[in-house]
């Protein structure tokens, strides 16, 4: 095996490049080896990424996207009457999703909700055709796990534009720090206008589940909610608002784009 040993290979000119073997070759970095490069190139000249030195990557290639989830935006917030999301909701992704963690109510039995914006946040009057879908069980066993619906806590076109689309159940907030919600929500096509750029009729679909700590006469208990439903728009969703129906909250929400 012939060896070059050398601290520095390079050509006179920095526009020609070196080429390390020949076809049907492989080119080895030995384990333990750091290969230290900034930018990283494919064989047409186009960047695969590149980094600042100390791990931020910039110029990643739209390939590694795919499918995967990308966060776009977290929030992390104390005693919030709400929380809107004003950028980002826009035709970079057909499919959105935002996740909340660990939010907890000022007050107990309050509701965590939402609702949209057609004018980046002015205004969250959009009107909605929803159906909200329960299951309970209680810290004694009660009652036997039977899947619900509930149709005070949904909503249709008589109700008005500007109610907020409840998530979960009741939060038990006098009762503990264990008292909290978690969920996600996702959104189809915010962005499209008129039907385009999917079939949708230019409604903007969603659905949801959440779990959290509930409370009523039959004491503490565990709730999972199932909500679905649609903006009934033809305007691109841009915005959206998240808050209690009652009091404040205090938790982490992220924005997700899904390729």
């Amino acid at each position: 095996m012939s060896k070059i040993n050398a601290d520095t290979i390079k050509t006179s000119n920095p526009n020609i490049d070196i080429t390390l073997g020949a076809a049907g070759d492989a080119v080895l970095i030995p384990t333990g080896a750091t290969l230290k490069n900034n930018t990283i190139k494919d064989s047409g000249g186009n960047t695969i990424f590149q980094s600042d030195g100390s791990g931020t990557l910039s110029n990643v290639n739209s390939a590694f996207d795919g499918s995967n989830v990308k966060l776009l935006t977290t929030q992390t917030f104390t005693a919030q009457s709400s929380v809107s999301f004003t950028t980002n909701i826009d035709t970079t992704y057909n499919f959105y999703m935002f996740t909340w963690h660990s939010i907890t109510a000022s007050v107990a039995q309050a509701f965590f909700t939402f609702n949209g914006s057609t004018d980046g946040g002015s205004t969250y009057s959009i009107e909605k055709c929803t159906g909200y879908f329960y299951t309970q069980n209680y810290e004694d066993g009660s009652p036997a796990g039977a899947l619900n619906y509930s149709s005070t806590r949904d909503l249709s076109f008589a109700d008005s534009d500007a109610t907020y689309q409840k998530l979960d159940a009741d939060n038990a907030a006098t009762q503990g720090t264990d008292g909290c919600s978690t969920g996600r929500i996702y959104l189809w096509s915010p962005a499209s206008i008129n039907g385009a750029p999917t079939n949708y009729g230019g409604y903007k679909y969603f659905s949801s589940r959440s779990s959290n700590m509930a409370y009523d006469s039959s004491g503490l208990g565990n709730t999972s909610v199932f909500v679905s439903g649609f903006f009934n728009t033809q305007s691109a969703v841009d915005a959206i608002d998240f808050k209690m129906d009652s009091g404040t909250f205090s938790g982490t929400m992220n924005l997700y784009g899904i390729g």
